[in-house]
């Protein structure tokens, strides 16, 4: 089924949303499940819930096991500015959305807009979680990587996701997962820290930086330690 909305500018999105087939691994039935592949979260509050619970586009299997489908998925929410495409297929994947991003808006998007290409659902609902908070995602990834290089870790890439903010204690909170990206523990830092990375930032990424990201945020801390040399 399709059905479009339109935001303030009356910019026309459309809602995809239908059922694939799915083998479940743990007892080979075969069912249908639904899956949305474009949603707009002002139109439809009920998917925002979803998604933040990790509801949305998972298999329920009658035997019991849950699989999270991996599915290309537009998401708007015009309330936040945001409009994010989920690529779970890969780089090239990555590219043919930042490609389309670009075609479908002549360039670079306003600078209070925050148009995200992201390879998983997980980088989606942090990016929601983010917004929602009223902060910037890339100065967000620049302090996870500050802090990553400030604790001891055993492996750099150990994934490291904002899970809110406590404005009335002046702190970030953190997930820090094990080294198998399974159990999380949790983190806290100083609200302070951040602002003080986007005062020695030298600026927010351009509006047509479709991709913030961890290794976008290595690169930006490492511009900015060289600034400061």
């Amino acid at each position: 089924m399709e059905r479009s909305s339109n935001d303030n500018s009356g910019a026309a999105f459309v809602k995809i949303e239908g059922e694939v087939s799915v083998t479940c691994a743990a007892c080979g039935v075969t069912q249908r499940h639904p899956l949305v592949q474009s949603v707009d979260l002002r139109e439809d509050p009920a998917a925002r819930q979803r998604l933040l619970a990790g509801e949305l586009n998972v298999a329920r299997c009658t035997c019991g096991k849950r699989t999270q489908l991996a599915a290309n998925l537009v998401v708007r929410d015009p309330d936040l500015r945001l409009l994010c495409h989920v690529c779970p297929d890969g780089e090239a994947a990555m590219q043919r959305a930042e490609a389309a991003f670009a075609e479908s808006f002549a360039g670079a998007p306003r600078a209070e807009e925050f148009h995200r290409v992201v390879p998983s659902l997980n980088a989606l609902v942090e990016k929601l979680k983010i917004a929602d908070a009223g902060l910037h995602d890339w100065a967000i990834e620049m302090t996870k990587v500050v802090l990553l290089a400030s604790i001891a870790v055993d492996d750099d890439d150990r994934v490291m996701l904002f899970a809110g903010l406590d404005r009335e204690r002046g702190v970030l909170r953190w997930l820090l997962f094990d080294a198998r990206a399974e159990t999380p523990a949790e983190l806290s830092s100083p609200l302070e820290g951040y602002h003080r990375l986007i005062a020695s930032a030298g600026g927010p990424p351009p509006p047509d930086q479709r991709r913030i990201d961890r290794a976008w945020a290595i690169d930006a801390v490492r511009q900015m330690m060289n600034r400061g040399n």
